[in-house]
C-alpha cells in the first residue's frame, strides 16, 4: 500500500480535547476526514450511570458536578492559558466543513461512513466506548489517547485516581490501541507526568494530553509510514475500573490531590 492511501481519521467527541488534538496535529500528519458522535443527553448518562453504579454513586458524582466543578472550572481558567501556551497549543474550533457528525460511533451511520473512508489508523479521542461491531467495520487500526496509565486506571480521570491512591508514579497518559475491553487494548507508548502545585483536578486531562501529543504524532507517523509496532507490557498485573469522583471521594482524597492553586 502507498502511503497516500494509508488515511487518517478522526473519531472524536467534540470537546476541548479533541479541539486540542485536531488543532496540534493539523499541520503535522495528514488528516483525512473527522467523525464527530453527539453528546448523550444528561438523561440517558444518568440513567446508564444508575445502571452500571448505582442510585447513590451516581448521585455522589452529580452533586460534584453541580458544586465542585464549576468553582474548580473558575479557579483553573488561568492555568488552563498557561498550559496551553506554554505547549503551544490551541483550542480553535475544528472547521465545519471538515466534520461529519453521527448520533453514536456505535450506529449503522458510523460504521457506513467508516466503512466508505477505508482508513488505515482510526484516532479516537473522547468517545463512548466503541462497540465491537465498529472496530470491525473497517480494516483500520483504532488508537486511543487515554487519560490514564493502563491497565491500573483505566476509565475517566486516571491523573487524578493515581494521586487520589497515592500513586503520583502513575500519573501520565496511554496510547494504545482500541479492543473489545475498556481500556485494555495494547499498549503503544505511555507519558508519565509530574502535575506541578497550581494543577488540579480540571486541569489534569490539558496536562496530560498536552503531554502526550509529540508522542501520539510519533506513533501516527510511524504506522502511516508502514513501520511495525511494538506492544509494551503493562508495568503491573493490577487493572481498576476508575468513575467520575462523587463528591465524598473528593472531599475523602483531597490531601493527595489538589484544590485550587
Amino acid at each position: 500500500m502507498e502511503q497516500s492511501d494509508r488515511k487518517l481519521v478522526l473519531l472524536i467527541r467534540e470537546t476541548e480535547s479533541s479541539m486540542l488534538v485536531y488543532n496540534y496535529l493539523k499541520d503535522r500528519v495528514p488528516i483525512h476526514a473527522i467523525i464527530a458522535e453527539k453528546g448523550i443527553s444528561n438523561f440517558s448518562m444518568i440513567r446508564g450511570r444508575i445502571r452500571r453504579i448505582g442510585f447513590w454513586k451516581t448521585a455522589g458524582q452529580i452533586l460534584f458536578i453541580l458544586l465542585v466543578n464549576p468553582v474548580l472550572e473558575l479557579h483553573s481558567r488561568k492555568r488552563k492559558k498557561e498550559i496551553l501556551a506554554s505547549y503551544g497549543l490551541k483550542l480553535d474550533k475544528i472547521p465545519e466543513t471538515l466534520i461529519t457528525r453521527v448520533h453514536s460511533v456505535n450506529s449503522d451511520e458510523c460504521r457506513k461512513i467508516l466503512k466508505a473512508l477505508d482508513p488505515f489508523i482510526v484516532l479516537v479521542n473522547g468517545t463512548r466506548i466503541i462497540a465491537p461491531q465498529t472496530l470491525s467495520c473497517c480494516n483500520a487500526s483504532f488508537i486511543n489517547i487515554h487519560d490514564g496509565i493502563t491497565p491500573i486506571f483505566r476509565g475517566v480521570h486516571g491523573g487524578y485516581w493515581a494521586l487520589a491512591k497515592q500513586r503520583p508514579d502513575l500519573f501520565g497518559t496511554t496510547i494504545h490501541f482500541v479492543d473489545r475491553g475498556i481500556d485494555t487494548g495494547g499498549i503503544i507508548e505511555q507519558v508519565f507526568i509530574q502535575p506541578g502545585p497550581k494543577d488540579n483536578f480540571v486541569t489534569y486531562p490539558y496536562l496530560q494530553h498536552a503531554e502526550a501529543m509529540p508522542v501520539v504524532e510519533k506513533v501516527l507517523r510511524q504506522i502511516l509510514n508502514g513501520n511495525s509496532i511494538a506492544i509494551k507490557e503493562p508495568l503491573a498485573k493490577e487493572s481498576g475500573l476508575y468513575h467520575h469522583p462523587t463528591i465524598f471521594e473528593w472531599f475523602r482524597f483531597l490531601k493527595y490531590t489538589r484544590i485550587f492553586f
